[in-house]
């Protein structure tokens, strides 16, 4: 199944997922079989004080569903980052990353097949 980003705007983003478009306002990951969660961004905030670092935590809860590529919405003003340990971990699974703004991810986003994706919806 297949999930597009229709819009993105601080603090929510737009999904499409087999023409059912739904509006979340909070962080979300989607997985590779096209599933969309509530991302659990307190695995981070737990290890750092903070979502804006992704730990390794969060990092395997996202390849619960093996993926080659992985897209990382950055937040409006690009304040996401990865852990050492999350960057360790994803190079060891051969994981393809890209960090992007979230409002700009959308196009890059919607031509990608059986990938998965972080969505940070504010900073």
């Amino acid at each position: 199944m297949k999930v597009r980003i229709v819009s993105t705007k601080f603090g929510r983003v737009i999904l499409d997922s087999n023409d059912v478009e739904t509006k979340y306002q909070h962080d979300v990951v989607i997985l590779a079989d096209g599933s969309v969660q509530k991302r659990p961004k307190h695995l981070s905030k737990e290890k750092y004080g903070t979502s804006h670092i992704v730990s390794m935590e969060e990092i395997e809860y996202v390849l619960q569903v093996p993926t080659q590529r992985l897209m990382i919405g950055t937040g409006m003003f690009n304040r996401v980052t990865l852990s050492e340990e999350a960057e360790l971990l994803l190079e060891k699974n051969d994981v393809e990353v890209t960090m992007v703004p979230t409002n700009r991810m959308a196009s890059e986003w919607n031509t990608l097949d059986k990938a998965s994706a972080i969505i940070h919806t504010t900073c």
